[in-house]
């Protein structure tokens, strides 16, 4: 059986493709999906809205707070004091007997009581320590926002890479068997010019050897593609074993590997700008240095404002209803060093945040780089494998007739067989994996 193309090794071994075939981007709104989709990616989401709230609850303590509490007391006895000499104060009932004219002992707290106080405050000086926690919190959850981002972006390499890599060992399968059914009927031609003589025993099992080999290359063929199926289902968030999920070829990816590289200059500057990577250790290294600033603010003393609404039932000398406004200030002066070590280790914090900066950027410079290199291999890779592949059909084909004919040996035909196999899995391979290099270059460039 003769093959010249690119469409036939890449032949499917499934049913015809139906109209709910899962294709690459529903696979990716698949796999984002905050419901149903890849759980390592809702827990991240959840991260994310996590310290954006823990942002929020930081802000909150910068605006007034409102304190509502209410006391009741019950004691072992009314509190009084008698007036007769000689003057005694305790409980009414271990008080002696007032003589008669006298005034009665004064009940000066009750056994019951009750204090209820309704009160507010407004932080003043710690509103310059709050500001930078609130802006370092802020930062921290748009850093993880950013992370979020980029694991994104990994997830849909990781989607697009699954298909190729499924459907390049689907073909891959496709080689295999046709190459098994060529070997099929040579064994068949074998036997036959084997009872008339004209070749040997030997003959007739050397292809029969490689038939079976081609056999084993198809069994390896199709577990790689399920491996490769599996693991893109539990990518997309599905089960890895529902045989109902029925793929889509990525015709669109394979296509858009063929297409001129962009420029290199161009996709550098972008990738800088871009990457997520590189906005999230931006962001982290802002969230220092708020940090810094706010350890610095809180080794200065802290005043609040406040005002209150204060009611006392059961003690005479108390006045029922009361309020009062004024200024709260406190300072811990003397801590042996915890602030002043705590400000100079987020110096250190922000120093590192720098740094890590500075190298994310030059990863991005290098994954860039290199992404190039391995997009212009795998091209060249191709342009090579389609050559070999017209060579390796013509050899074959000659080899063929000349083992008809007498001039050629069965190893010949053999070597000739086992030079088209490999050049169609060499097509093959080389095809997808340039379509993966572009997938690659796509997301580190930050498209």
């Amino acid at each position: 059986m003769r093959t010249t193309t690119l469409s036939l090794l890449a032949a499917i071994v499934l049913s015809p493709t139906v109209a709910s075939a899962l294709t690459v981007d529903d696979a990716i709104k698949q796999a984002l999906s905050g419901s149903q989709g890849n759980v390592r990616e809702r827990a991240s989401r959840e991260n994310m809205k996590a310290a954006s709230d823990t942002a929020l609850s930081v802000g909150a303590r910068m605006l007034f707070s409102l304190h509502v509490s209410d006391e009741f007391l019950y004691y072992n006895c009314p509190f009084s004091v008698s007036f007769s000499p000689p003057m005694r104060s305790g409980c009414a009932s271990s008080l002696p007997p007032t003589p008669a004219g006298a005034a009665p002992p004064l009940t000066v707290r009750d056994q019951k009581t009750n204090t209820f106080v309704v009160s507010g405050d407004q932080p003043l000086l710690g509103l310059l320590r709050l500001s930078h926690d609130y802006l370092a919190q802020k930062r921290n959850a748009r850093s993880i926002a950013e992370g979020v981002n980029a694991s994104d972006a990994r997830l849909v390499e990781s989607v697009r890479n699954g298909f190729l890599r499924y459907f390049e060992a689907v073909a891959s399968e496709g080689v295999a068997k046709a190459s098994e059914t060529e070997l099929t009927e040579q064994v068949r031609v074998a036997t036959s010019r084997e009872k008339v003589g004209v070749i040997t025993i030997a003959d007739r099992l050397r292809v029969q050897v490689a038939l079976a080999n081609a056999h084993q290359q198809n069994v390896q063929a199709h577990a790689q593609a399920e491996i490769a199926r599996a693991t893109l289902l539990d990518a997309i968030g599905y089960d890895p074993g529902d045989e109902s999920v029925v793929l889509e070829e990525p015709s669109e990816l394979l296509a858009e590997a063929a297409q001129p590289m962009p420029d290199r200059a161009a996709a550098a500057k972008d990738a800088i700008r871009r990457r997520p990577e590189i906005k999230q250790a931006q962001l982290r290294y802002e969230s220092a240095v708020a940090e810094r600033r706010s350890r610095v603010f809180a080794m200065l003393p802290d005043a609040d404002l406040e005002a209150a609404y204060v009611r006392v039932d059961g003690q005479i000398f108390a006045p029922k209803n009361s309020g009062y406004v004024g200024i709260k200030a406190q300072w811990a002066f003397w801590e042996w060093g915890s602030g002043f070590f705590a400000q100079r280790a987020s110096q250190h914090q922000a120093n590192a945040a720098a740094l890590a900066l500075d190298d994310q950027k030059r990863q991005v410079a290098l994954e860039v780089k290199n992404a190039f290199s391995n997009l212009e291999g795998t091209s060249a890779a191709v342009v090579a494998a389609k050559e070999a592949i017209d060579s390796a059909n013509e050899a074959f084909r000659v080899t063929a007739r000349s083992v008809e004919a007498g001039t050629a040996t069965t190893t010949d035909l053999l070597n000739s067989q086992a030079e088209l196999t490999t050049a169609r899995l060499n097509l093959t391979r080389s095809s997808y994996e340039q379509a993966m290099a572009r997938v690659t270059l796509r997301r580190l460039t930050g498209e």
